[in-house]
């Protein structure tokens, strides 16, 4: 089945750039700007479809990752890419800012900022987790 969708994918990928190709020949010429492009990043970038290409290829390229992913990944994912930050929240910055200030360190004097953080790295999880409350893991 994944050798199917790498088809699928790899034969997407050429015809979006050889359609890009036949019709950027068919623009006219350049504009300004693509001189430009081409001087600082070379030939690819000449084309006037270059970004409609680089898009296809990034969007399959998602896709891909999506196709391979897990549910709950693709579910978070998706609500990524549609814009949706909800899924993260500051609690266990806050909590961590709070827990530093409680122990008096000055949050912009960095020595003693990063002191605290291996003493904190150090304790025991039980000890770390009874100050921050439990916070989220991976999966």
């Amino acid at each position: 089945m994944v050798r199917v969708v790498l088809l699928g994918i790899v034969s997407g990928l050429v015809l979006v750039l050889a359609l890009a190709y036949v019709v950027s020949g068919s623009v006219g010429p350049n504009p300004p700007a693509a001189d430009v492009c081409a001087e600082v990043a070379g030939p690819l970038l000449d084309e006037p479809l270059a970004g409609v290409t680089l898009n296809s290829f990034f969007s399959a390229l998602i896709l891909f990752v999506q196709y391979m992913s897990d549910f709950s990944d693709l579910y978070r994912t998706v609500r990524w890419l549609m814009g949706d930050l909800d899924t993260g929240s500051f609690g266990p910055a806050k909590a961590i800012g709070n827990a530093m200030l409680a122990d008096g360190i000055d949050p912009l004097d960095q020595e003693s900022v990063d002191r605290w953080i291996e003493d904190f790295n150090g304790r025991p999880i039980d000890e770390r987790d009874a100050l921050l409350g439990r916070l989220p893991g991976p999966g």
